[in-house]
């Protein structure tokens, strides 16, 4: 689902990931005691939060550690291995490499489940508490945030926030604007697709219109294609609709994560350009990009109970929008269809909170998102020194992150003491020890890093 591909390439597949044969592991998983509501001192509720730990390059005289930030998914023990800048940084500077994972995701869910405990200011509470843990059971005395996507966001406001605690950050492909309609990020996937070849955004368009009017008109035909024979005997409402749309929209996870070469983008749009059947060629593609038959939940009831569970859902419709509807590829994909799944799929906590209705979210997500949110972490505008911010030009999220051509007069601003670089790459890239064409960034990480925490080699 689409405002699900914010996720980190480490936490969902990549055709291209290749394990090397000498893949550092880390020590095994630990647990640490974390509170859960770090600001209700009445509360006294504890849960397991789940962390890895690799030492294999520390050097406790030193006392550097690179504490990884967990995202919007599990962590495993490769995050903290050799896939990743972390590990070269932690080389380098005799650091200790650990990662810990993020509330309500992974291993780390407190029982019983209640998402009033889940956002991003107890996430970073998480953190402080267990920066404490980490100086005192390993002797550390200097930490490096580390994170991309939503934990670049993460790292950087841990940084800015607790600059007593943390002393440097990297934050890569983090969308530090919290936006509830982000149409900027289909903009975005146009022109990468017209750059790839001109008029396969267009193919594509027509590809997206002719299935929906097979949805509205053959439903039979429609559960041939789609392989779901259940389409050809329920009555599809406008929210089945989207939800199927939706669900044909790959071509925007292959634009953020694509790879170094963009082959796959030239092959898909190979395959839109050459086609004298689209959409029976782009629902192909979709399933085989998705390496399954089964795309998701077809139909939009089965969409909310899928989406019951979902954290970061959760996370999307109180804390960051995130919405990415479209005006060119579909209509389909409209605001309407997102208040509609997240009203639905958490009815108690919105029904508790006064929202029962549409209109009533979308006031709340414009006061909350597009206001609060932006208001209390500052979006673009960043004050805090020794933050390296990384974005790559393929990744549709960095319309919401750092932007070079911006200045004050656009509401950005960063301190003498912090680098932001828009660099060749698309999401996360620089932080990928294997993208060879992001080694200059990766240096000039390591030359800031070390100039910040005054390391000494």
């Amino acid at each position: 689902m689409l405002f699900a591909q914010i996720i980190c390439i480490r936490h969902r597949y990549y055709r291209e990931i290749e394990t090397p044969k000498t893949l550092i592991k880390a020590d095994d998983s630990k647990y640490f005691t974390q509170r859960l509501d770090h600001f209700d001192n009445t509360n006294q509720q504890t849960f397991q939060q789940k962390f890895l730990v690799n030492e294999t390059w520390y050097d406790k005289k030193g006392g550097v550690a690179i504490l990884q930030v967990g995202g919007e998914g599990p962590i495993q023990q490769s995050d903290v291995g050799n896939l990743w800048s972390a590990d070269q940084f932690s080389e380098s500077m005799k650091a200790l490499n650990v990662e810990l994972e993020h509330r309500y995701y992974g291993e780390s869910i407190p029982q019983p489940l209640n998402y009033t405990f889940l956002s991003s200011r107890q996430a970073l509470a998480d953190l402080t508490e267990f920066a404490a843990y980490l100086k005192k059971t390993y002797g550390v005395t200097k930490i490096i945030t580390y994170g991309g996507s939503y934990p670049g966001n993460l790292a950087g406001w841990a940084r800015s926030r607790f600059p007593f605690v943390f002393d440097a950050a990297i934050a890569s492909s983090g969308p530090l604007m919290g936006r509830t309609k982000f149409s900027e990020y289909f903009q975005h996937d146009e022109m990468v697709l017209e750059s790839i070849q001109t008029g396969c955004k267009d193919k594509v368009k027509t590809a997206m219109e002719q299935i929906e009017d097979l949805l509205l008109n053959d439903k039979k035909q429609a559960a041939i294609l789609l392989k779901n024979e259940k389409l050809a005997t329920q009555e599809l409402t406008e929210l089945d609709i989207s939800n199927i749309i939706s669900l044909l929209s790959n071509f925007a996870g292959m634009i953020q994560y694509a790879s170094e070469s963009q082959q796959e983008l030239k092959d898909f749009c190979a395959i839109m350009m050459k086609s004298t059947d689209l959409k029976t060629d782009y629902v192909a593609w979709n399933f085989e990009y998705s390496g399954s038959d089964d795309l998701g939940p077809m139909f939009y009831n089965e969409m909310v109970e899928d989406t019951k569970l979902s954290s970061w859902t959760w996370q999307t419709c109180t804390e960051f929008g995130y919405f990415q509807d479209s005006d060119f590829f579909t209509s389909r994909i409209s605001m309407d269809y997102y208040y509609h799944l997240c009203l639905d799929a958490f009815e108690p906590y919105f029904t508790q909170a006064g929202i029962k209705t549409t209109t009533e979210l979308k006031e709340f997500m414009a006061q909350v998102v597009d206001g609060e949110m932006n208001a209390f972490y500052g979006a673009r505008n960043q004050p805090r020194s020794k933050i390296f911010y990384t974005n790559g030009k393929t990744d549709p999220w960095s319309e919401l992150s750092m932007n070079p051509e911006f200045t004050w007069a656009d509401g950005q601003y960063l301190p003498v003491d912090s680098v932001q670089r828009l660099i060749p790459g698309s999401h996360c890239s620089d932080m990928r020890t294997k993208w060879s064409s992001n080694k200059v960034v990766r240096a000039e990480q390591l030359r800031k890093l070390k100039e910040w925490i005054n390391y000494q080699e």
